[in-house]
Formats: C-alpha cells, sequence, structure tokens
C-alpha cells in the first residue's frame, strides 16, 4: 500500500542461543522496515560459538545495525537521509550496547564496542521491544500458525488464493525442466 514518507528504517532484530545442535552457534534474524514495507530480511547462523544469550544477542543486534548502515548508505546515494531505529526484545545485551566499554564482560568482541559507539555517538537508537511483538522470532524460532500468520502480517505479508496470471503453467509434464526432472532422477535411481 501506498505511505507517506518517512524520517528513516526500523530494523526488528532477534537471536536464538545455540539453535545449530551439530555446532552449537546461534541463529541471528532480522526485518529492515520503511514504514509498513519490508526492504530486506536475513536469518543467518553466527560465525561463533557464544557464551551467553546475552552474547548471542548482542551480535544479533550489531548484524542487525551493520545491515542498517549498509541501506542508509544505499538510501544516502539515492538522496534519503534516513534515521536508523533498532528494535530488540533481549534485555541484557540492550544493556550491553547501550553502555560504554567492556565493563564487567572480559569476552566482550570488537565487534560489540563498535555497536556501542554507533549508539552512544547518536548514528543509531536501540529500543525494547515485547517478544510477543518483534517479528523476528519466526526467523530464529519455531512457532505456531498464529503466531506465524501474525508476524507475517507486521512485515508486509499476506497469503492470496489462486495463483498469479503471469505464472508459468504446472499442467501436463512435457515442459524441458520437467523432462530434464525426470530424467536425473532416473539416473539418480541407477546409481
Amino acid at each position: 500500500p501506498y505511505q507517506s514518507k518517512k524520517p528513516g528504517i526500523d530494523v526488528y532484530v532477534d537471536t536464538d542461543l545455540a539453535g545449530c545442535k551439530p555446532t552449537r552457534r546461534s541463529t541471528s534474524g532480522g526485518f529492515a522496515m520503511y514504514g509498513s514495507h519490508q526492504i530486506k530480511h536475513w536469518s543467518k547462523t553466527q560465525s561463533t560459538v557464544c557464551l551467553s544469550s546475552g552474547e548471542a544477542e548482542l551480535r544479533g543486534i550489531a548484524e542487525g545495525l551493520a545491515q542498517a548502515i549498509g541501506l542508509q548508505t544505499i538510501a544516502k546515494d539515492l538522496g534519503f537521509d534516513w534515521t536508523i531505529d533498532v528494535h530488540s526484545d533481549a534485555t541484557a545485551a540492550i544493556g550491553i550496547a547501550r553502555r560504554r566499554g567492556m565493563g564487567r564482560i572480559r569476552h566482550i568482541d570488537c565487534t560489540d564496542l563498535w555497536c556501542q559507539e554507533k549508539f552512544n555517538s547518536g548514528q543509531a537508537k536501540l529500543h525494547n521491544i515485547l517478544g510477543t511483538e518483534n517479528p523476528t522470532d519466526i526467523l530464529t524460532k519455531h512457532v505456531d500458525r498464529g503466531t506465524l500468520l501474525k508476524m507475517l502480517g507486521k512485515v508486509g505479508v499476506k497469503f492470496l488464493d489462486g495463483r498469479s496470471a503471469i505464472a508459468p503453467k504446472t499442467e501436463g509434464m512435457n515442459s524441458v525442466s520437467t523432462r530434464r526432472g525426470r530424467r536425473d532422477m532416473h539416473r539418480t535411481a541407477e546409481c
């Protein structure tokens, strides 16, 4: 839908803790929204193992902030001056990101200090959001159908019945890709 001009982007982030069972690495996810329009999303496994949920969430906040700064740079090239608002439901990570320096945490990463610098300088703002209102839960955790549909609605995704008029026809087995698929399946079966 059409919307009025917005001052900037809202980035919603969330992270699970050690969600990847083989590696025990966490998964970070996020949505970048320009008003009611989703302009980017991501969900990826973090590159290192975290020692706590606060550390994992802080890495997720840093990833969201980096994505937002990248989008802000593209917007500047197009003549827009966007602000950045990052939203997280992780109270411990928000506390670490808002402070200056390591505090009592000795395993803090340079990325975390970079994150603190960006928030403390005012380049971006960090907000707390309720976990039940954070749409990024669907990118990092298994959720029930009701929650999934609610959160997808928050990021502008809706389901429609039927097929688009420009979608390729799927009737019959005469398309080249279908014949190739059957041939490749046959070759696999022979092995």
